[in-house]
Order: C-alpha cells, then structure tokens, then sequence
C-alpha cells in the first residue's frame, strides 16, 4: 500500500494530438467554447499499474477540465514556469483586420510585396485538407513533410523534436483529418508542395503543430503566408482561437496578441482512514 502510495505517473497533456485525457476528468472543454454542450466524448488515458500520485503538466489555461467526483484522487493546480502564446481573433471581422491592428503598414507592406512575387514568378496554389484525403495523397505529403524538416533543420544544425516521434505523427494524423480533429495545410508549387503544417483542432482552438518549408523560398516569406492563409481559413470554418503552444519565442511574439500561462495539476490518492490514523507507537 505504501509503495502505490509513493509512486508516481507523468503525463504530457496531449490532448490535441491524442485525443486523450486522464480518466480523472470526465469533460473536457475550453473557456472559448459558445456552444450550450460542452462535452466531448474523449478517450480514456490510464495508467498500467496502481499509483498514489499522478502528475499531468503543460495544460493550456483556457482548457476546462472537470473532475470525476466520484475519483479516488484529490487535486493540486500548481503553476508552470513556460508560457504559450496565441493569437485571439474574437473581435476582428477579418483577418486583415487583425494584420491592421498587429503589423505597421511598412510591414504589411513586405508581406504583399514578398506574396505577389512569389505568385507571379511561380505557379502558386493553396489547399487544406480536412476531413477528407487521399491515403495515397497523405503518404506523399508526409514523407515530403519529413524531407522539408529536414533539409530545414540540417541548416540550421539542429534536430527538430517531432522527428523523436515522427511514427507516431504518421499513423495517427490521417485518421484525425477524416474525423475533422486535424487539418494539413499545403502551398504547392505545380505539383511540388514546398510548404506543409499540420494543425489540430478542438471546438474553436486552433493548435499550430508541425510545419516546414522548402528552403529555395525563404524569400518569399513562406512561414508569414503560412500563417496568414492559416488564420484565414480558421476563421472561415469557425476557429478563432491559433495556439502557438509552448515557448516565447521572437517569431511567435512577432504574431500572437496573447500570452498565458500553463496550468499543472497534480492528483494524490486519497489516503485511507486506517493509514491517515495510524497509531505511532
């Protein structure tokens, strides 16, 4: 009894790329939803032995995560020390309302300048794929995905973190797609996609995941334009909320209007009477 009392699970709150939750919470939902239902039929995460202790951290503040009265846990909420950042469109009737309010006329100004040049020098096309795709289509897009990330990040000398979990981002996101809980974004060359993103999507929440681009357009402003058609679409489609997640990094800061802070809950076994009172002898 001692020894489940004492050990402890950890737990990434991954709920946009899994889908799953800790079985503690029975509901899951945002501060952002406006529909009158706000639950959501999520897949139970437990644990494969007994515990005492589990700790579930970066959870984004906005989530909305409801006890199960009936647990065998009590709660803590304790702080996280990173901080998110996301973009808020609750307010802006249109994405260049946002670009109005977020950039200088001066940069706005680049951005277009760097678009129609991209655009009039190449045959530029844009789509989204959500809630429909071809497997076939799907496995080329991944694999071009894979190569982007990393030409991209060889340049960079560095190592991007998806690739630790590259198989499981590649099972898992083409069944997301067909049930509308993720999308893949595509800038296409002709037929030569030289810019992909995966997103994941939740009630209004948009959360930005995996993306990269061809390194021969880094003129043309292909992370901006990415954003913007993005952005776009979410709110064509009912997403208003774009979470950059964890970070606080200059690109993020450059397009975000919000930043918050991550919440940490740890659950505790409640403790039995005949341990609580134990006589000391």
């Amino acid at each position: 009894m001692i020894r489940q009392l004492l050990s402890v699970s950890h737990h990434d709150f991954s709920f946009f790329e899994t889908r799953k939750a800790f079985d503690i919470y029975e509901d899951v939902s945002t501060i952002y939803n406006t529909t009158a239902d706000s639950n959501y039929n999520f897949k139970k995460l437990t644990s494969k032995k007994p515990v005492g202790l589990h700790r579930i951290y970066y959870i984004p503040h906005y989530f909305k995560l409801k006890v199960n009265k009936q647990s065998a846990f009590d709660k803590i909420e304790l702080p996280e020390i990173d901080k998110g950042l996301l973009i808020n469109l609750s307010g802006y009737a249109s994405v260049t309302k946002y670009l109005e309010f977020k950039f200088s006329s001066k940069k706005r100004k680049k951005f277009n300048l760097a678009f129609k040049k991209l655009e009039s020098s190449h045959n530029i096309s844009y789509k989204t794929f959500y809630g429909e795709i071809d497997r076939g289509v799907y496995d080329l897009l991944m694999d071009r995905l894979l190569f982007l990330i990393q030409s991209r990040f060889d340049q960079k000398d560095a190592i991007h973190v998806a690739l630790s979990n590259w198989n499981f981002y590649k099972e898992s996101v083409f069944e997301m797609v067909l049930e509308k809980n993720a999308s893949i974004f595509v800038i296409y060359d002709e037929d030569e996609p030289i810019n992909i993103c995966i997103s994941y999507h939740f009630q209004n929440v948009t959360f930005s995941s995996i993306k990269s681009y061809d390194i021969n357009y880094s003129k043309f402003s292909l992370g901006s334009l990415d954003i913007i058609k993005r952005l776009d679409w979410g709110l064509v489609n009912g997403f208003n909320i774009f979470d950059f997640y964890r970070g606080i990094l200059p690109h993020k800061l450059e397009w975000a209007n919000e930043i918050y802070k991550f919440k940490h809950h740890i659950f505790y076994k409640k403790i039995p009477l005949q341990i609580m009172f134990w006589p000391i002898y």
